[in-house]
């Protein structure tokens, strides 16, 4: 009997030893936890850096001033370069697109600009406003630009079957009007300007032209280029 007695009595005390074990680590399980937690707090700048951070480091340095130029950031790859460095090909498609675009603004910049200045003369106010209509073609191009997209002839391809027929009319057109155009301004303000329709309506079809024709170049500026070159 007092063998299990001592039994019994040797039983709890090793619960109780284990118990004081497993709760100390448990408690050095936790500090240390709340260490590293601590320290990441305090080192996270370090391991993410932002920009005040990087800046801070930057001047704390021995080396840093203000007295020298900062260093170039453009890589030689990714420096811009001038019309003389571009290859052959894009140096054509460069002069091809500019001329293009300058003979088709020639009698959009007549039609808005040295007409109506030359009307004072011969127009009020009111019917030099309804001349103003002539250059609305370059504002509404949209509504018929599907349609330059998609009609077209194969012989001379989807941008030249637009771009030849429109350069062509439209030249003879402007030879045309420079040889009529001041009788035209003459007879367009007589009978209180009853004639400054059928002036209107021949700038109006010019317009459109060169409207039209503008599709058609954005259409090789923006899909015809090759991938690969620096004008795209």
């Amino acid at each position: 009997m007092p063998r299990k007695a001592n039994g019994t009595t040797s039983r709890p005390s090793r619960a109780t030893g284990s118990a004081p074990s497993s709760a100390s680590s448990t408690a050095d399980d936790s500090n240390m936890s709340g260490n590293l937690l601590e320290q990441r707090r305090k080192h996270a700048s370090l391991e993410s850096p932002d920009s005040a951070t990087v800046t801070a480091n930057l001047m704390s340095r021995s080396s840093f001033t203000l007295d020298n130029e900062p260093p170039p950031t453009t890589h030689p790859e990714t420096a811009s370069k001038g019309f003389t460095d571009l290859p052959e090909q894009d140096k054509r498609n460069f002069l091809l697109l500019v001329l293009l675009y300058f003979l088709q603004g020639i009698p959009m910049g007549l039609a808005s600009g040295s007409v109506p200045f030359l009307l004072k003369s011969h127009l009020s106010y009111g019917q030099i406003g309804v001349y103003s209509l002539a250059s609305y073609p370059y504002s509404l191009k949209l509504l018929w630009s599907p349609i330059v997209d998609a009609v077209w002839t194969p012989k001379l391809g989807r941008r030249k079957s637009w771009i030849l027929p429109i350069q062509t009319i439209s030249g003879f057109g402007m030879i045309w009007l420079g040889s009529h155009v001041e009788d035209m301004m003459v007879k367009a303000g007589e009978n209180g300007g009853a004639g400054v329709w059928n002036f209107t309506g021949w700038w109006f079809a010019l317009v459109l032209m060169c409207a039209t024709q503008d599709i058609a170049v954005d259409g090789v500026y923006t899909l015809d280029l090759p991938k690969d070159s620096v004008l795209t």
